[in-house]
């Protein structure tokens, strides 16, 4: 029997998680960025995922806050 595939959504999720949400996923290539507070498409792009997932590890776990953090800062 084949496998029925999902199609991926290409919009924003209509749905809202919060701030210290458990996971950063949305449907098909949307992840939440926490530290933007919007959601963006990561597709061909796997390591987003893994570092929002990180970041929610920090503040999930250690009890860092998201203004604490940054991202793609420039260092000059």
């Amino acid at each position: 029997m084949a496998k029925k595939v999902k199609r991926k959504s290409r919009s924003v999720p209509a749905t809202v998680n919060p701030a210290s949400s458990r996971t950063p996923k949305g449907p098909g290539d949307w992840v939440r960025m926490h530290l933007y507070d919007e959601w963006r498409d990561v597709t061909g792009k796997p390591e987003e995922r893994v570092r929002q997932e990180f970041i929610l590890h920090l503040h999930n776990d250690y009890g860092y806050s998201f203004e604490q953090m940054d991202q793609d800062r420039d260092h000059r």
